[in-house]
């Protein structure tokens, strides 16, 4: 595997970036990471990630609709075209609405067999808008076991008790901004719309 963006304690990328397991094992250094959510043109679901059986995190769980580590020498939006492009045969060249800014988020990293571990990370979450037709639930890579279209209602039910419902447990926080953003996209779909 290629080495992944990283950055220091004071935010300072480190040039090439590196190992994964050096930067996994490592609570002073954040790996870089990009999250992408799509929500549908009728603003009402957002489209969810279920993990393979044979990934070595969270197998079997719901996730991210996309999402990646940056490449050592990457920027975060080549990464996220990437990741589409990799995991559900998307090309969203244009069409992703970009973060003003990225946010710190530390998590517990469980592998299938071994202790846990910090998961540091500075994430760019970018979100898009796509037509349900367009996307065509296919997994595109090895991690991405299948994808599938959640009324976000549920998902924001869901998400208080992530465990429970099989999703991948991210930060409270996380799940209310993503959820936050997603129904401000929804508003403003409706008011489009009418």
């Amino acid at each position: 595997m290629k080495n992944i963006a990283a950055i220091d304690m004071m935010h300072h990328r480190i040039p090439g970036g590196l190992d994964i397991d050096t930067v996994h094992a490592n609570p002073e250094i954040e790996c870089i990471n990009v999250h992408c959510w799509v929500l549908s043109s009728d603003g009402k679901s957002v489209l969810m990630q279920r993990r393979s059986s044979t990934v070595l995190t969270y197998a079997n769980m719901y996730d991210i609709s996309m999402a990646g580590h940056v490449d050592g020498d990457e920027l975060p939006l080549q990464a996220m075209l990437r990741e589409s492009l990799e995991e559900g045969a998307l090309d969203l060249t244009g069409r992703l609405i970009v973060p003003d800014i990225p946010v710190d988020v530390a998590e517990a990293g469980r592998y299938a067999k071994g202790p846990p571990w910090l998961h540091n990370q500075l994430v760019y979450i970018y979100f898009v808008v796509l037509d349900p037709a367009e996307v065509a639930l296919r997994a595109g890579d090895g991690e991405v076991g299948s994808f599938e279209w959640w009324n976000l209602d549920t998902f924001a039910l869901r998400a208080a008790n992530p465990m429970s419902k099989r999703l991948v447990p991210h930060p409270n926080w996380y799940y209310q901004m993503v959820i936050k953003k997603l129904y401000e996209l929804s508003r403003t779909r409706a008011k489009i719309a009418a």
